[in-house]
């Protein structure tokens, strides 16, 4: 297991350095310039050399490339061109207000898409199984703009019930400011005991934790309900309801446990698309994550930080693979390599 962690590990880092110089070659390749954005339209030809060369774009692209690589890997992303500020300092941050509406979003998915998914194979061509399909379908179907734009109408605009963008109310954090331990202000208004902030957090939360969930619900869903078909027709499962085993025994234990290691990829996998994926999500809500940064990165040219967010999200996602790799030994310990 820890030769096969190593060699996975390894081949992380050659896909990681393989991301790097395609994005970074990619940004080279691209018509456009930061120059404008940094001088305005009419720069002068002495300003556009000395931006060049204060940005070492006056140097061959190979030595260029060979920098970058270097701070890559002393953990430096460069200086956003937009808000002169570290882009690993603003990644993190911004990775931080996404991490959580993502990892609120799953854990209510899985919490109903599993259980659902068991009920709609138990109840196979029954009414609960047909409305669940449908609900499935509808899932996939509706565009996650249109559905955050109803909640938003139903919510905010018909009951009033829910703020409409954001992440907290403002003047709660000019006058009650939450200390940032975490990053997660859930987590850091409870532990400062602040209840306003936490009351104010969560209903900023629940309309854009929906939208995503109501998403990913759908395929964890269909995910479940046909794995669980699929068990439900084996063998042991058939030789089991004949012994008179329980239902909720035949369902939960012995026909859910051979799903969970394909389940498992399935979530992983989820969650690493929600991380990079939610840029409509967070640009409908306003909510300050890593996909309004990278939106706003790119339409302003700002390089140094696109290139930052594209590799901390692809090594993300391949970090989460990793590990839901090695998830599978603790689920099943017949898996060789």
């Amino acid at each position: 297991m820890l030769g096969y962690f190593f060699r996975r590990l390894a081949m992380l880092a050659l896909i990681v350095v393989g991301v790097a110089i395609f994005t970074f070659v990619l940004s080279r390749a691209l018509p456009s310039s930061p120059i404008e954005m940094m001088l305005g339209s009419k720069p002068t030809a002495e300003q556009i050399a000395q931006a060049r060369a204060d940005l070492g774009l006056d140097r061959p692209v190979v030595i260029q490339l060979g920098r970058y690589i270097v701070q890559v890997a002393q953990g430096e992303f460069g200086t956003s061109l937009r808000t002169g500020r570290p882009v690993m300092e603003e990644v993190i941050q911004r990775l931080s207000a996404t991490a959580e509406l993502v990892s609120l979003a799953l854990l209510l998915a899985v919490a109903l898409g599993v259980p659902l998914g068991i009920l709609s194979a138990a109840q196979r061509g029954r009414w609960i199984d047909g409305l669940t399909r449908m609900l499935a379908v509808s899932g996939v179907a509706v565009p996650v703009f249109f559905l955050g734009i109803v909640l938003q109408m139903i919510f905010y605009g018909w009951l009033g019930w829910l703020p409409l963008q954001g992440r907290i109310d403002t003047n709660l954090i000019v006058d009650f400011p939450v200390p940032a331990h975490t990053g997660l202000l859930l987590i850091d208004s409870a532990l400062a005991g602040n209840t306003s902030a936490l009351k104010s957090a969560f209903s900023h939360l629940v309309l854009p934790t929906l939208t995503l969930m109501l998403a990913s619900l759908a395929t964890i869903l269909r995910a479940t309900r046909n794995m669980m078909i699929e068990v439900l027709g084996s063998d042991h499962i058939r030789a089991a309801r004949a012994y008179g085993a329980s239902r909720r025994s035949l369902y939960f234990k012995l026909a859910l446990k051979p799903t969970l290691v394909p389940l498992l990829t399935i979530i992983g996998l989820t969650y690493g698309f929600m991380l990079g994926g939610s840029v409509i999500t967070e640009v409908l809500f306003d909510w300050p994550g890593i996909g309004a940064y990278i939106v706003e990165s790119v339409v302003t040219n700002d390089y140094p930080a696109v290139l930052g967010v594209t590799l901390v999200i692809s090594t993300l996602y391949l970090l989460i693979n990793l590990v839901v790799d090695m998830l599978y030994f603790v689920l099943d310990p017949r898996i060789h390599v």
